[in-house]
Parts: structure tokens; C-alpha cells; sequence
């Protein structure tokens, strides 16, 4: 027969083996001083005395109690498993997100892990399953079930797959006991696949490891997307925030402690839903998705624990860009995410949707496609709100017509104020064989607009900084005159209220009594002053005049570095120099080699470092100074893609080719939520750091960070080839895969098209048109054919 229980040898001084019952259970054994994990097989049929999976009852006596775990040594790992372990860790889900700040390294934690293997088949369910330290699936497929409808049923909630983790951690508070004493009273299981054995690693030395839920990340400031960074005033920027984010943080700790005071049960409910994100964001989505459990309690801590606090957090991110346009920041400078944090971003709602639709139907980013369109809306990035457009709906409701001519006129106050941003010190949008073609800005830049990019921006900074002393100076000076702690007012994280009241203060300032402290009513610190309440934070609360002649005074200076006779205008394409013209085509011709060919493209490159006669700028950096934010979608070409000529038929892509896109928003909308969709495989696009550091920052590779050239047939014309694939692949990540009843708040309908050639403005960029909508938005896809479907022999 099976053994059923751990032997006695690898019990524990004072442990007993009753309650370690368990299908699939590693046991140990003593062998010259070092314990063997050996596996049990399950039972077999005739010997079974649970009913078939998923309808066995639950037995208490499964659960370990709190004092008698098991403990044993267990053997260390061999070099071949200690690397497959780091291989798995670095790859799964509870390193990937936001740990603790002081969680041990990875070394640490394979070092004190050991293996064990369940049987196809088996269940584990108790502490011997959930307490101990976390467990790293190896190899192998599970599934998390709960027994929420009653004893014999059961209803799946979590999948495991390589990478995935479940547990918890092996130290525990009181709180936590009682919260593990509730989430035992739902009856977990989990139960291995029939057809591979779970091999799992064990981490017993686990402590300050474990997954923040997405309320304690929200607070900590550590949810993926969400560590507020890049661009000058970092803390400034984050101030609003995390004030915002303490103050609930507050409320929900007063609420937990008086919780607590009324009874242990009601404060183990209330973090019940900590314990069920805990497992959610480490582990995948099961097969029908939470929405198909019958049981509400899950549906209800999923969306308490994960889906509200979401939304909440998109709210908070348009808040912080309206307050950065209130306070006068550069556009570029008013969204607070970096490029690599919206994409993180993205995979998380991608995982939180694959959890409530299961893997079968698969997640969706239609949620953080309708934010997005949104904060670029509130940016200012599109020319104008297409709410504010007149459109005139048919009769019959067929056709929406929008007026023209009030598209014209904003466009052309678009063109003023981009002139006014690259004027003032900003980088000049446009690039590429097309309008659309700047989603990723050039990195190669010849040694003078390096110098100007770089360096510029340190002088304006310096020159910043002599005006805040100059500000402070005035203030210092009033004070004494007024009595009013002016400067505590006028602090960058002061209160929003106290600004106002400086500038107030100093609007009923005379300019005799300015002139009797010594201070300039005209000149520029005290116009800045004046006009924003507090101590300047940027350039660019400085007014557009005053920031053209700090970009001017900064020009003048980088010149005198440049020899009379050297070109520091924009690099020439028919230059003489070779690295002058490698530079206008990486401007010309984004994501393609060098005048077509691949080794004189690298070669040009790596000369032109040696030679001092280029610069490459991160693109990390580049995309903070990037106005037309995107977020990447990545899928693979089945079939190829064919276009036509005069010539004949041409082979364009190759199928089982990877392909990327760029999501960006649209700059001329004529549509509700309007984006554009380009293709992204010319550069390295869809490889991110794996390395994990001690802060736990994640950023591009090496290749990326380059821009490296990886595809440049990637790079195809949009007219007379409409790209269905394409379009199929968009659509189906970019929407909920269910009926309106099965959605999640926040989440909605995209439209994904190609528009012809008659509709087509750009020819060059290949691009698809994205727009909230559905079949039920067109009467014209809702038409039936009486004779129904037609077999046309052209097609085949």
C-alpha cells in the first residue's frame, strides 16, 4: 500500500504525524546524516477511500496545526539543480513584480530550497501544502481548487504553471495565523495534472519574500507601471500621490485596527482578500476564469483586492497629470510613467483580465487602452478633444460627420505650439518617412545635438537653480517686511493652498513697497513668483518667453566649445561625412540599416563612437522626452503576408515571424478614443532586463536601449495592403473575449481597421485605426444576406 504520511525520522522533536495525511507526499528518510526526500506514490483505485477528484469532502484533520509542522534536512542541490532553480526564480512571477524592500538575493534562497515531487494526480492540501515557505513551481501543471458551494464540490480559482508560485511565507504574525485559519475554511487543494509530475522548490528561507498585494503595493508606491520616475523633479512630481496614497493607507490601517478591537474574525474577513491576491498575482489564470466560479467570494475578493484598487490607481495617475499642467510643467514632463513602467502596466491588467476571463478565452488590455487614450487626451498630445468637434449624425444612423473645417483649425494651432516646444529647448517630433513615424525617437545624434541635448539641459537646470536662490531671497526679504512665513508657503511640497496665498500676498504687493525692499517688480524671478505662488520647480513654469531666451543664452554658450568652421546645424543626408549621413538616415529611416546594408550600418555605428564623432542616447531617456507615448502589443505571424504590384504578387512577411506593435493615441481624432496602431518589429522592441538588483528596477536590455536594428523588413507601406492578420491579432488583445455581461468596469469595445487607400493619408507607415466601438456602433456590419453565405470559387 501507499505510505500516507511523512516517516517518523523526519518528524520534528515534539511533532506528530497525525494530520500530515496526504496523496503525493514527500517523505524522508535518514541517510548517512542527511535526509532523502522520497516521493509516494497515490493510491491506487481500489484503495482510494476519497471520491474521484473534485468531489472529495474536506477533512479537518489535513490541516497541520501551528505546532506541528514537519521539519527535516533535506539534501543540498546539486549544480544542475541549484541552476535550475535560479533559471526558474528569475523568470517567475514573484520576483518579476515589486518584492519588499528587503528581501534576500536570489542566491540566498536557492541555497536554502530543496525539490519536491508530487505524482501525477496526487492532491495536497493543509499546511503541508500552503505553510513553510513559498513554493516555485519547477516543472509540471496544477490547479488551485476551493470547495466554496460545500463539501464534495469544488470550483477552480488558480492554475500552476512553470514559474508560478503558491504559499506563504514560513514566519507568520498572529493576524496572519487567524487569516490562514480563514482562508482554511474555504477548503484549498491543489490538485497535479494526470499526466506530469509537480516538481517544486521549496524556499525555507523565505523571510521578507513574499508578493505585495496590490493595495499594500499601491501604498508602498510599488505597483508595477506606478514607481513615479524620470524627467527633473522627481519628488516634486510623486508629492501629490503618495500624500493621497498615506492618507488611504491611514484610513484602511484605523479601520483594520478597529476591526481588530471587535473581533479576530471580522479583522481575518477583512484581510482575507490580501490573502487571495497573494496567490492571484504569482500564480496563472485557471482554465474558465473566475468569472464562470459559482461561488461569488471570489469574484468579490478579486475585484476588492485587484480590480478596484486598478482603477483607483488610473484615477490617481490622470490626478497627478492634471496637477503637474496646473503647476506649469513641460508636456513631456506631466506623465509620470517611464516606457518601460507602461508596459509593465500593461502586462499587469493583461494578467489580472486572464484572470477573470481564464486561459481558455485569455486577458485583454481593453482597460488600460481606454486610460491611456484618456491621459493623452488630458496631455495634450492630441491636437484637440474630439468632444469638442461638431459632428453631425445621418438620420438612419449610417454615417457620422465630422466638420472639417474645425479639425483644420486645430491642427494648425497644434503646428504653433510644437514650433513653441522645440523652440524653447524641446526635441523636434518629427522624423521618419511619415508624420507617424516618431512614436520612437532617433538615439544617434551627431556630437553638437548630443551636446545640446545633454549638456543643454544640465545649463538650464544651473540656471534654474539661480532663480530659486534669487525667489528665496525675495521671500526671505518680504518676510521680514510682512511678518508671513512667505517661504514655508512657497515651498515646492507645500500645501496647494498656500500657494495661493502667496500669490495673492505679492499681487497686493505695490511696486513702491517691492522697490523699498530691494526687489524688481519687473524683472523675471518675481514675475515667476508672482505667477505660480511657489518657488519655481522647472523651466518650464518659467513663461515661453523667458524660456527662450534661458534656451538661447544656453546655445550661445555651447557654441563657443565648436570651431568657427564646423556644421552644427541638422546632419545632411548628402553630406560628405559618413557619419553625418549615418545619423540623418537613422532620422529618415527609423528601425532600417544604413543605406540598406546591415555591416555597414554596424559599422558606421561602432566607428562612430571610436571616432568621438556620434553619441548614442539611451532610449530609456529618449522616451521621456518622447510626447507620443505608446504601449507595445507582441504576437507572431501565422500566415504570410502578400502584396501586389504591377510586377506581379511579392512575398512581404514571412509567416512565424514575430511582429510587435506600438499602441499610441491618435493627434487627429475623429473618433471616440482614437488611437493608431504601428508596427514596431524594426527594432529590438520585445526584450526586457531579467537581472534582478537590489532595488528590485527593471529596465530595457542592452539591445533596446540602443535601438537596435532587428527587422527592417518590418518597416512596410500601408497602402494597398491591408494586413487582416494584424488587425485580428490587435483586436483580439485589445478586447474583452465575452458578452457586455461578463465585462469588468472600465473595460470596453475597440474597433480595429485598416483604412483604404481612399482614406488614407499616410502611405509610407503602415498603421492600423483603433476607436471604442463595436458590430453594434455600424448598421452596415449588422446586414444578413438572404441567401446567406456564398462559395466563391476566386477565393478558393
Amino acid at each position: 500500500t501507499a505510505k500516507r504520511s511523512l516517516v517518523a525520522s523526519a518528524m520534528g522533536a515534539g511533532a506528530s504525524s497525525k494530520g500530515s495525511r496526504f496523496w503525493g507526499a514527500p517523505s524522508s528518510k535518514y541517510g548517512a546524516g542527511r535526509a532523502v526526500i522520497e516521493v509516494t506514490a497515490p493510491p491506487g483505485p481500489e484503495e482510494d477511500p476519497f471520491p474521484p477528484k473534485g468531489t472529495q469532502p474536506w477533512d479537518p484533520s489535513l490541516a497541520w496545526s501551528s505546532g506541528s509542522r514537519a521539519t527535516a534536512e533535506h539534501t543540498l542541490l546539486t549544480g544542475p539543480e541549484q541552476r535550475e532553480v535560479m533559471e526558474v526564480l528569475q523568470s517567475s512571477r514573484i520576483v518579476r513584480l515589486r518584492l519588499q524592500g528587503g528581501f534576500r538575493s536570489l542566491r540566498q534562497l536557492v541555497d536554502s530550497a530543496h525539490i519536491e515531487e508530487h505524482p501525477p494526480g496526487s492532491i495536497l492540501c493543509g499546511d503541508t501544502c500552503w505553510a513553510d515557505g513559498h513554493r516555485v513551481v519547477l516543472s509540471g501543471m496544477a490547479r488551485v481548487v476551493l470547495a466554496l458551494e460545500g463539501p464534495g464540490q469544488g470550483s477552480e480559482v488558480a492554475s500552476l504553471r512553470q514559474g508560478d508560485t503558491f504559499g506563504w511565507p514560513s514566519f507568520l504574525s498572529a493576524e496572519e495565523e487567524e487569516t490562514t485559519e480563514a482562508w482554511n475554511r474555504c477548503q484549498p487543494r491543489v490538485e497535479v495534472g494526470a499526466h506530469e509530475a509537480l516538481r517544486v522548490a521549496v524556499l525555507s528561507d523565505d523571510e521578507g519574500l513574499d508578493a505585495l498585494t496590490y493595495n499594500q503595493r499601491a501604498h508602498s508606491n510599488q505597483m508595477p507601471g506606478l514607481r513615479y520616475g524620470g524627467g527633473p523633479h522627481q519628488e516634486d512630481k510623486t508629492r501629490s500621490v503618495s500624500k493621497r496614497s498615506s492618507r488611504r493607507a491611514l484610513t484602511l490601517t484605523t479601520q483594520a485596527n478597529n476591526t481588530v478591537s471587535s473581533g479576530g474574525n471580522e479583522f481575518a474577513k477583512a484581510k482575507l482578500s490580501d490573502r487571495f491576491a497573494r496567490l492571484w498575482l504569482v500564480a496563472s489564470a485557471p482554465a474558465k476564469g473566475l468569472v464562470a466560479v459559482p461561488a461569488g467570494m471570489p469574484r468579490a475578493h478579486f475585484q476588492a483586492a485587484l480590480w478596484s484598487p486598478l482603477l483607483d490607481r488610473f484615477e490617481e495617475l490622470l490626478d497627478e497629470i492634471r496637477r503637474r499642467k496646473t503647476a506649469g510643467y513641460r508636456i513631456h514632463d506631466c506623465f509620470p510613467l517611464q516606457g518601460y513602467q507602461i508596459a509593465e502596466l500593461k502586462d499587469h491588467v493583461f494578467h489580472l483580465t486572464e484572470l477573470w476571463y481564464g486561459c481558455e478565452r485569455g486577458g485583454n488590455v481593453s482597460a488600460m487602452y481606454r486610460w491611456f487614450c484618456e491621459a493623452m487626451d488630458l496631455l495634450g498630445v492630441t491636437a484637440y478633444h474630439y468632444e469638442d468637434i461638431p459632428r453631425v449624425k445621418s438620420p438612419d444612423g449610417w454615417a457620422t460627420v465630422v466638420d472639417g473645417a474645425a479639425r483644420q483649425a486645430a491642427l494648425k494651432n497644434k503646428g504653433g505650439s510644437d514650433a513653441l516646444y522645440v523652440s524653447t529647448g524641446g526635441v523636434a517630433q518629427r522624423q521618419g518617412r511619415s508624420a507617424i513615424d516618431n512614436t520612437v525617437l532617433r538615439n544617434v545624434f551627431m556630437l553638437h545635438e548630443a551636446q545640446e541635448l545633454l549638456i543643454g539641459r544640465r545649463l538650464r537646470k544651473f540656471l534654474c537653480s539661480f532663480i530659486k536662490m534669487r525667489q528665496r531671497c525675495i521671500l526671505r526679504r518680504l518676510e521680514e517686511k510682512l511678518q508671513l512665513d512667505l517661504h514655508w508657503l512657497a515651498q515646492v511640497g507645500g500645501p496647494g493652498r498656500g500657494h495661493r496665498v502667496v500669490k495673492n500676498v505679492l499681487s497686493c504687493l505695490t511696486s513702491e513697497e517691492l522697490e523699498v525692499a530691494g526687489i524688481d517688480a519687473s524683472g523675471a524671478c518675481f514675475r515667476a513668483l508672482k505667477l505660480h505662488g511657489a518657488v519655481l520647480a522647472g523651466y518650464g513654469q518659467l513663461e515661453p518667453s523667458q524660456q527662450k531666451v534661458v534656451w538661447e543664452t544656453v546655445r550661445k554658450l555651447l557654441k563657443r566649445i565648436h570651431s568657427p568652421t564646423e556644421h552644427t546645424g541638422e546632419p545632411r543626408a548628402d553630406s560628405e561625412d559618413c557619419f553625418e549621413r549615418y545619423v540623418a538616415w537613422c532620422r529618415d529611416y527609423p528601425g532600417e540599416y544604413f543605406e540598406g546594408s546591415r555591416e555597414r550600418h554596424i559599422s558606421a555605428m561602432v566607428g562612430g563612437l571610436f571616432a568621438n564623432k556620434i553619441v548614442i542616447i539611451r532610449r530609456s531617456a529618449m522616451e521621456r522626452m518622447t510626447l507620443a507615448r505608446y504601449f507595445p502589443l507582441a504576437w507572431i505571424r501565422i500566415q504570410p503576408l502578400w502584396g501586389y504590384s504591377s510586377s506581379g504578387p511579392m512575398l512581404l512577411r514571412p509567416q512565424h515571424v514575430r511582429e510587435a506593435s506600438n499602441v499610441r493615441a491618435n493627434e487627429c481624432p475623429y473618433a471616440s478614443l482614437h488611437g493608431m496602431s504601428l508596427s514596431a518589429g524594426g527594432f529590438a522592441s520585445d526584450s526586457r532586463s531579467g537581472a534582478v538588483k537590489k532595488t528590485s528596477h527593471r529596465g530595457y536590455t542592452l539591445l533596446m536601449e540602443l535601438q537596435w536594428v532587428r527587422d527592417p523588413k518590418a518597416n512596410i507601406e500601408n497602402w494597398y495592403i491591408t494586413d487582416v492578420e494584424k488587425i485580428v491579432h490587435e483586436a483580439y488583445q485589445l478586447n474583452p473575449h465575452g458578452p457586455a455581461s461578463m465585462m469588468l468596469p472600465g473595460e470596453i469595445f475597440v474597433n480595429v481597421g485598416q483604412n483604404p487607400k481612399v482614406g488614407s493619408s499616410i502611405k509610407q507607415t503602415q498603421h492600423t485605426q483603433l476607436c471604442q466601438g463595436s458590430v453594434l456602433s455600424y448598421p452596415i456590419l449588422q446586414m444578413k444576406s438572404d441567401s446567406g453565405p456564398r462559395h466563391s470559387t476566386e477565393l478558393g
